[in-house]
């Protein structure tokens, strides 16, 4: 995921994904492309943050209004893979002895 990342950071530059850092809108979309590599999930509080400042809110008011939701949530959730997380196999044992 690091790797489409750091390639997505490079063709994308242009667009706002590394500059802007200033602009809260261009701030809260390079969280979203960030998610979307990666493939974290935004916990509720997070997302809500991202819609406010995709709206134009004001970040300092944000976090004066959701700073301790933000500071106890976990803000990104890993998507579950179908089949795949969870699901523990366990190891198969060969016990038969081999000639070398």
């Amino acid at each position: 995921a690091f790797k489409e990342f750091r390639s997505r950071q490079n063709d994308e530059n242009d667009e706002g994904l590394i500059t802007g850092y200033d602009d809260p809108k261009q701030a809260a979309n390079m969280m979203r492309k960030i998610t979307e590599i990666t493939g974290l999930k935004m916990g509720a509080g997070m997302e809500e943050a991202l819609n406010r400042l995709e709206r134009g809110e004001d970040p300092n008011q944000i976090e004066a209004e959701m700073g301790n939701l933000l500071e106890n949530e976990d803000p990104f959730i890993l998507k579950k893979i179908a089949g795949t997380m969870g699901r523990k196999n366990r190891p198969v044992r060969d016990n038969t002895l081999y000639d070398m």
